[in-house]
């Protein structure tokens, strides 16, 4: 499955969050047919529960897409076995018809002259990547 962060539940409609760990809403999408699955709220230890962001996004899927993350919360993600793509679009549908179309960046390691916040991408899109 592939996750993609929220700020609310409206549907194709949703608004992407830029906060990594502390969206909301996550859209379930579907692998094979990117339909979406459900959109639930986000059970990570920011809204009370026991996980961390990667840790319980892991439990949901393989993929998440975003639109930035933060150094530490990218290799825990990739600790936890999790593919990152960055640069979700405004909405839930812009951002699964870009990924359709393979036009998100995946997530490398950051370059310390970048924001600690935030890590650089891959130059290369989906596309390019074959």
């Amino acid at each position: 499955m592939i996750i993609i962060l929220l700020t609310q539940n409206k549907g194709l409609e949703s608004n992407v969050s830029s906060h990594y760990g502390r969206a909301p809403f996550l859209a379930i999408i579907s692998e094979e047919t990117l339909e979406v699955k459900e959109i639930i709220k986000n059970e990570n230890h920011h809204f009370e529960g026991e996980l961390s962001p990667p840790k319980y996004y892991a439990t949901l899927g393989k993929i998440v897409i975003a639109k930035e993350i933060g150094n530490n919360a990218f290799h825990s993600s990739k600790n936890f076995g999790l593919t990152v793509y960055l640069g979700a679009k405004d909405t839930l549908k812009e951002t699964i018809e870009a990924y359709k179309e393979k036009q998100l960046r995946l997530a490398t390691k950051g370059d310390p002259d970048i924001h600690p916040s935030n890590i650089t991408v891959q130059k290369k899109t989906q596309k390019e990547k074959g």
